[in-house]
This record gives structure tokens, sequence and C-alpha cells, in this order.
């Protein structure tokens, strides 16, 4: 099973006396790839990753870059752009907009602010 780290995972529930720092429990999918997880994802919380287009001013795309970051569409309608990496290990590997990378045991997927 695949640990995947989103906007939209639920947050742990701590005990009312502990004052311990709480991280959101991760949905569980069984994926094969990057695409598999995302869509495992959707299924779950009800939204959609559209790959982005460059069409934010203040976020472009340099010229002959590789595609990155999509949009995180809520159910609501709202979005925000977000970059997507798969944690290998000590190895952190951003996955641009390829679906099609293959997930291995003991990875992660972590969907988050834009960050390469």
């Amino acid at each position: 099973m695949i640990p995947i780290h989103g906007p939209s995972n639920p947050a742990q529930s701590p005990s009312p006396s502990s004052v311990e720092i709480t991280f959101p429990e991760p949905l569980l999918a069984d994926a094969e790839t990057l695409g598999d997880a995302l869509r495992a994802y959707s299924r779950e919380y009800g939204v959609r990753f559209k790959p982005y287009d460059g069409s934010d001013p203040s976020v472009p795309l340099e010229p002959g870059e590789p595609p990155k970051y999509f949009f995180y569409e809520k159910s609501d309608g709202s979005y925000q752009l977000v970059d997507i990496h798969i944690e290998r290990g000590a190895e952190v590997i951003c996955a641009k907009q390829d679906l099609s990378i293959r997930l291995q045991r003991g990875d992660a997927v972590r969907i988050g602010q834009l960050a390469c």
C-alpha cells in the first residue's frame, strides 16, 4: 500500500489531554503508478487533478521547461496549484506531470505546495 499525503487528508484525533503535534493521516492506496495513486486520492476525496498549463502569470513555465504542477480542484470548484513528489528512501523525486512513474514498495506520495 502506498501512503498518499495531501491537502484533503483528515487530521488525526489526538486525545483531549494530549499536547502532541498531529499530522493528517495518509490515504493508503493499492497503486502501481503515480496516476493510479492520484486516481485513488480523487475517488476518496472527490477532487480532480488537472495538469497545469502555465496560465497563471504569477507561476510561469520557462520556455523549454518540462510541464510541472497540477491544478488541485475541490468539489466546490475552488482550486490551488500543487506540486507532487515521490519519497523513495532518502530520495525525493519531482514527478513533474509524469503519471506513468512506477511506484515501489516503501514509496510515499506527497501532494503539496510548489517546491521545485
